[in-house]
């Protein structure tokens, strides 16, 4: 296993920043946090208010339905235009959605008429509040909380192993888990967070 200089003549393992992450009750902390933001989001954006969310639905939901991947060739208007995307978080997606039983339908979210870019303090959602598939939205942003835990504690052992003391690696995982969008992202349906992980 390989070795990083930590504070110049320790070295540490992958390993041993592992141990070194799971008795950091500093981190631990900062994941509970995230968590409790991510599920902030989660629960208080509408329904297809995150960006592209409905058109990831739809491809999640088309994985789910079938049990495999579209034909890029001839399902993508069946699929949704997020089908060419990188498929591992639409088929653990599918497969979360077949295992847990809910109900999910999908329905293409109206354009509410009332929404404008133009006004600066408007209330209006861009899409007409609906609560359609609601409780397959909101448990596929919740699965997307996962991958955004898995990035920071990567963050945590990346800074272990180039050498930076407790207070830098709290601060440089803190950093990512309280940006607004990186949160918001993690509360969303969407590929993202798999990404980054």
């Amino acid at each position: 296993m390989s070795t990083r200089s930590v504070s110049g003549d320790r070295t540490v393992t992958l390993r041993a920043a592992i141990q070194m992450a799971a008795r950091d009750r500093g981190l631990v902390a900062v994941l509970a946090i995230f968590i409790a933001l991510a599920f902030a989001w989660n629960l208080a954006t509408p329904i297809f208010e995150a960006p592209d969310e409905p058109e990831h639905l739809q491809y999640v939901l088309f994985v789910a339905d079938k049990g495999r991947l579209p034909d890029l060739w001839t399902e993508v208007a069946e699929a949704g235009t997020e089908s060419p995307q990188p498929p591992l978080y639409y088929f653990v997606s599918g497969l979360i959605l077949r295992v847990s039983g809910v109900n999910c339908s999908f329905v293409q979210p109206m354009r509410n008429p009332d929404f404008s870019f133009e006004w600066t303090n408007t209330t209006f959602n861009y899409f007409v509040p609906s609560t359609n598939s609601s409780e397959c939205v909101r448990l596929l942003r919740g699965f997307s909380v996962i991958p955004g835990m898995i990035a920071l504690v990567c963050i945590y052992l990346a800074a272990t192993l180039i050498g930076a003391d407790r207070n830098q690696r709290l601060a440089a995982t803190a950093v990512a888990a309280f940006l607004p969008q990186f949160t918001f992202v993690s509360g969303a349906v969407n590929n993202d967070m798999l990404a980054s992980a």
